[in-house]
């Protein structure tokens, strides 16, 4: 399924309250729907998705590379616990790692 900066900012704006606004988006993540969106569906044509991942989790991996705060912080603005909050974000690097790497490779 191919997913469009729309999708994103719906997502985005039910957990994050980020007002379905492409600057609210900006500002909370560091990025605009568009990458958001982009890179899930280079992750989703190369099948680099991880087994049960969700927009949210690539959402979270972009909060945590902007704020760059302590996992206490980060898991009360995701609404989430320690554990999975960084199970996923590092599951999330590791998959955008690798379109890194496809990318060196192809050039």
């Amino acid at each position: 399924m191919v997913i469009t900066p729309e999708i994103v900012l719906s997502i985005a704006d039910k957990i994050f309250n980020t007002r379905r606004s492409v600057r609210h988006f900006k500002a909370f993540f560091r990025v605009r729907p568009m990458l958001c969106a982009t890179t899930w569906n280079w992750l989703d044509a190369n099948d680099n998705v991880p087994n049960r991942a969700g927009i949210v989790h690539l959402l979270w991996m972009f909060l945590w590379l902007k704020l760059y705060d302590t996992e206490n912080v980060l898991c009360s603005i995701c609404g989430t616990t320690e554990k999975t909050y960084r199970k996923w974000v590092w599951i999330m690097l590791a998959a955008i790692n690798k379109i890194d790497d496809a990318v060196s490779t192809a050039m």
